[in-house]
Protein backbone atom coordinates (compact mmCIF):
# COMPACT_ATOMS: atom_id res chain seq x y z
CA UNK A 1 0.00 0.00 0.00
CA UNK A 2 1.29 3.51 -0.75
CA UNK A 3 1.31 5.82 1.85
CA UNK A 4 2.49 9.32 0.98
CA UNK A 5 5.37 10.80 3.38
CA UNK A 6 3.96 13.75 2.79
CA UNK A 7 1.05 13.48 5.29
CA UNK A 8 3.70 13.17 8.25
CA UNK A 9 5.06 16.29 7.70
CA UNK A 10 1.28 17.92 7.44
CA UNK A 11 0.38 15.98 10.47
CA UNK A 12 2.61 17.91 12.83
CA UNK A 13 2.60 21.18 10.81
CA UNK A 14 -1.25 20.84 11.67
CA UNK A 15 -1.65 19.70 14.90
CA UNK A 16 0.89 22.18 15.79
CA UNK A 17 -1.58 25.18 14.88
CA UNK A 18 -4.86 23.52 16.38
CA UNK A 19 -3.64 23.38 19.27
CA UNK A 20 -1.99 27.24 18.70
CA UNK A 21 -5.79 27.88 17.56
CA UNK A 22 -7.08 26.64 20.10
CA UNK A 23 -5.29 28.59 22.62
CA UNK A 24 -6.09 31.72 20.29
CA UNK A 25 -9.39 30.80 21.05
CA UNK A 26 -9.19 30.99 24.49
CA UNK A 27 -7.61 34.24 24.97
CA UNK A 28 -10.30 35.65 22.64
CA UNK A 29 -12.65 34.53 25.12
CA UNK A 30 -10.63 35.32 27.99
CA UNK A 31 -10.28 39.31 26.50
CA UNK A 32 -14.43 39.07 25.71
CA UNK A 33 -15.15 37.91 29.35
CA UNK A 34 -12.39 40.72 30.53
CA UNK A 35 -14.53 43.38 29.09
CA UNK A 36 -12.26 44.44 26.01
CA UNK A 37 -14.39 44.92 22.63
CA UNK A 38 -14.09 42.08 19.76
CA UNK A 39 -14.96 43.30 16.57
CA UNK A 40 -15.63 40.35 14.50
CA UNK A 41 -14.78 42.87 11.27
CA UNK A 42 -10.95 42.16 11.67
CA UNK A 43 -11.36 38.03 11.70
CA UNK A 44 -10.96 37.48 8.12
CA UNK A 45 -7.78 39.44 7.88
CA UNK A 46 -6.61 37.40 10.90
CA UNK A 47 -7.87 34.02 9.16
CA UNK A 48 -5.94 35.01 5.83
CA UNK A 49 -2.21 36.10 8.00
CA UNK A 50 -3.24 32.24 9.81
CA UNK A 51 -3.28 30.84 6.35
CA UNK A 52 -0.22 32.27 4.86
CA UNK A 53 1.91 31.76 8.37
CA UNK A 54 0.06 27.74 7.37
CA UNK A 55 1.62 27.73 3.92
CA UNK A 56 4.88 28.70 4.78
CA UNK A 57 5.26 26.77 7.96
CA UNK A 58 4.36 23.90 5.67
CA UNK A 59 6.64 25.08 2.50
CA UNK A 60 9.64 25.25 5.05
CA UNK A 61 8.67 22.03 6.62
CA UNK A 62 8.76 19.97 3.60
CA UNK A 63 12.54 21.54 2.46
CA UNK A 64 14.33 20.66 5.76
CA UNK A 65 12.26 16.63 5.69
CA UNK A 66 14.19 16.69 2.04
CA UNK A 67 16.98 17.68 3.02
CA UNK A 68 16.65 15.17 6.23
CA UNK A 69 16.82 12.45 3.72
CA UNK A 70 20.20 13.20 2.60
CA UNK A 71 21.69 15.44 5.34
CA UNK A 72 20.91 13.27 9.00
CA UNK A 73 22.18 16.35 10.87
CA UNK A 74 19.29 18.65 10.04
CA UNK A 75 17.34 17.77 13.46
CA UNK A 76 20.83 18.93 15.14
CA UNK A 77 21.42 22.16 12.91
CA UNK A 78 17.65 23.59 12.86
CA UNK A 79 17.74 23.95 16.36
CA UNK A 80 20.66 26.55 16.73
CA UNK A 81 20.30 28.10 13.22
CA UNK A 82 16.31 28.98 14.16
CA UNK A 83 17.41 30.03 18.13
CA UNK A 84 20.27 32.80 15.77
CA UNK A 85 16.87 33.95 13.59
CA UNK A 86 14.97 34.87 16.79
CA UNK A 87 17.38 37.04 18.40
CA UNK A 88 18.35 38.38 14.92
CA UNK A 89 14.75 39.18 13.83
CA UNK A 90 14.68 42.89 15.24
CA UNK A 91 11.34 44.30 17.82
CA UNK A 92 10.68 47.66 16.35
CA UNK A 93 8.57 49.57 19.62
CA UNK A 94 7.39 53.40 19.03
CA UNK A 95 9.43 55.97 20.57
CA UNK A 96 6.93 57.15 22.97
CA UNK A 97 7.81 53.67 24.58
CA UNK A 98 11.12 54.36 24.90
CA UNK A 99 12.97 55.25 28.31
CA UNK A 100 13.23 58.83 27.15
CA UNK A 101 16.30 60.77 25.51
CA UNK A 102 18.78 61.45 29.05
CA UNK A 103 17.82 57.91 30.08
CA UNK A 104 21.46 56.35 28.72
CA UNK A 105 23.29 58.91 29.86
CA UNK A 106 21.61 58.66 33.67
CA UNK A 107 22.38 54.93 33.51
CA UNK A 108 25.96 55.97 32.36
CA UNK A 109 26.39 58.83 35.27
CA UNK A 110 24.94 56.07 37.91
CA UNK A 111 27.48 53.22 36.33
CA UNK A 112 30.78 55.49 36.60
CA UNK A 113 29.70 56.29 39.97
CA UNK A 114 29.92 53.18 41.37
CA UNK A 115 32.70 52.00 39.07
CA UNK A 116 34.68 54.79 39.97
CA UNK A 117 33.80 53.62 44.25
CA UNK A 118 35.58 50.54 43.43
CA UNK A 119 38.97 52.11 42.56
CA UNK A 120 42.12 51.54 44.63
CA UNK A 121 42.76 55.15 47.10
CA UNK A 122 45.30 57.30 45.99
Amino acid sequence: MHFPHELLVFAAIGATFFIHFVGFLVVICALALGGEPFRFSGLPVVLMGWLALLLLASAIALVTASFQVFLKDIDHMLGPALMIMFYVTPILYPTTQGPGVGALDRCLQSLGASCSSLSAPD
